[in-house]
């Protein structure tokens, strides 16, 4: 992504860490390698590398972070329609705009599982990313190899709600995801139950909401003590943000990680 989640971590880690370790990025866009090389560059990092696939990499322990990476992958979607379920496509209506439509009828019983069996009603959606599997296959099978631990965060649920959680972001408002093609960013939500069942067939791993990770490390005493030298706009700045992690209606509802 544009890096801000790499800088506080340099930030912080370059405390700690007497010697650099090897930092290994996963990213495609050109534009966005860039910035992150930036600021490798600002925090004088040199020993770091991109990598495309995990066999890429050393097979020694890592701590790996994935933050807010899988809700942005491609997902496939269903709609529940007539007793059945159907593709979930994309076409052109009348007026020759994007629409969506149903595509090809589907068995989802032998690929896909609610697991909680409650009842389908019509209209129904149920999403799943055939790509973010492949990921977390991947990145189970590198840290049970290598004794590796790290963390998963990012937006998603527990429970599915058999409704459609694509969504489109564009100059900070929400909007229709067909519309403002290549400039709105679009995210969907991550199926934790099932990240955790994955990834606990060969790790040992916690699923838990972010803010009770926070609360677990003491967020509010670091709160506290960072508003005792702060003046009046970096109260203001660091209340929003605690806010917005913790807060029920915003990050604090939906904001979930895998630690293993």
């Amino acid at each position: 992504g544009s890096g801000a989640f790499l800088a506080d971590f340099l930030r912080l880690s370059q405390k700690f860490a007497k010697v650099q370790p090897l930092i290994c990025l996963h990213e495609k866009s050109l534009n966005l390698r860039l910035r992150q090389e930036q600021i490798l560059a600002k925090y004088k990092v040199t020993n770091y590398r991109f990598f495309a696939d995990f066999s890429e990499l050393p097979l020694q322990p890592s701590f790996i972070l994935a933050n807010e990476f899988f809700d942005a992958l491609p997902i496939d979607a269903y709609q529940y329609h007539n007793q059945a379920w159907y593709e979930r496509r994309v076409t052109l209506d009348k007026r020759q705009e994007l629409a969506f439509t149903l595509g090809q009828k589907i068995d989802l019983k032998s690929q896909l599982a609610i697991s909680d069996h409650r009842p389908i009603e019509a209209g129904a959606i149920f999403e799943t990313s055939k790509i973010s599997q492949n990921y977390l296959t991947a990145l189970t099978d590198f840290a049970s190899k290598t004794a590796s631990h790290g963390l998963i965060i990012d937006y998603g649920y527990l429970k599915n709600p058999l409704k459609p959680t694509l969504q489109a972001l564009h100059r900070h408002q929400m909007v229709n995801p067909l519309k403002n093609l290549g400039e709105a960013d679009l995210t969907s939500l991550i199926d934790f139950a099932r990240f955790n069942h994955v990834i606990s067939q060969k790790l040992a791993c916690q699923c838990l909401k972010q803010k009770a990770f926070l609360e677990a490390l003491g967020y509010q005493a670091r709160l506290a003590q960072l508003l005792k030298t702060a003046d009046k706009a970096q109260r203001a700045k660091l209340e929003n943000a605690a806010k917005r992690l913790l807060d029920d209606h915003q990050m604090g509802h939906n904001f979930w990680l895998i630690r293993f």
